[in-house]
């Protein structure tokens, strides 16, 4: 890619996130990280590794934490789909959310199969808040690998209304194809997971509004999010494929997952750069 091109491309993702509230950061700090990851030091999947290095370095600032920028996040997610998906043209805004909601179920779905869990959705199970409990069935092994495999969690996914998208978005040249929806940057493709919770007679949580803004979005009270843990990781990998990206600093360590992948980024300083590719054996490929 010439320089001109490169340019260009950071000035687009940059302008996009300044539109949607987000602050780009000090230039310097996004001329590292895409240094690092053009360098191939954190890795990429499809396409052009430019693009990709654009954008996630912009995300990674969005989400650095600095005292002087009060305004940026602590979480970052979205969802997209293309204009024909697993084979169907996707011709409404309303077949986009249904298809997006039926895709981010086949993956659950996938996980619970795939780990040896039973599966049950406790909420909102045709709407846009669904919350599923995955219980370990008997004599099911737990992979040697993990140091922490929960007997049971809980995996809750919340989807804002999808949106089109301009035909040149920056996007479509990501995700190597014409993205035609999308959620909006923002927070706005939430997956959580929770374990320990306490249960009640029937096996399940007590269920209470995620919080006081929304009561409509049911959580487990109680409980330990398990993304920090390498089997979290693994999840998130699936949860997070070509079609989904999430980024979070309070995440251990701090992370942007898409395509299956999960780079870190050390965001405490004006140095704050992607810094390395967590590489961690993949037991399951959800494909399409």
């Amino acid at each position: 890619m010439h320089q001109e091109e490169r340019k260009k491309l950071e000035g687009e993702f940059s302008e996009q996130l300044q539109q949607e509230s987000y602050k780009a950061g000090d230039g310097a700090v996004q001329a590292s990280m895409l240094a690092d990851l053009a360098a191939g030091q954190a890795g990429s999947s499809e396409g052009d590794v430019v693009f990709i290095a654009a954008w996630l370095a912009s995300i990674a600032i969005a989400l650095t934490s600095r005292p002087d920028k009060p305004e940026q996040f602590d979480v970052i997610s979205e969802a997209w789909l293309p204009e024909t998906f697993k084979g169907k043209k996707i011709d409404s805004v309303a077949d986009a959310n249904l298809a997006l909601f039926e895709h981010t179920k086949d993956k659950i779905h996938a996980i619970a199969v795939s780990f040896g869990y039973d599966l049950k959705c406790l909420h909102g199970c045709k709407g846009r808040h669904q919350l599923y409990q995955l219980v370990q069935k008997a004599g099911v092994v737990a992979p040697r690998e993990y140091t922490y495999v929960p007997e049971r969690f809980t995996i809750r996914f919340y989807a804002s209304p999808l949106r089109p998208v301009f035909y040149d978005a920056p996007i479509n040249e990501i995700v190597g194809e014409r993205v035609k929806y999308r959620t909006g940057l923002g927070n706005t493709y939430v997956i959580d997971m929770v374990a320990e919770y306490p249960i009640n007679e029937h096996g399940e949580p007590e269920l209470v509004g995620a919080s006081d803004e929304h009561p409509f979005i049911k959580v487990p009270k109680g409980g330990r999010n398990i993304m920090s843990t390498r089997f979290g990781r693994e999840l998130s990998r699936i949860l997070f494929d070509r079609y989904a990206l999430f980024g979070a600093n309070w995440v251990r360590p701090r992370q942007l997952v898409y395509d299956g992948k999960i780079y870190t980024f050390d965001g405490v300083s004006v140095d704050a750069r992607i810094d390395s590719y967590v590489s961690e054996r993949t037991l399951l490929t959800v494909t399409d």
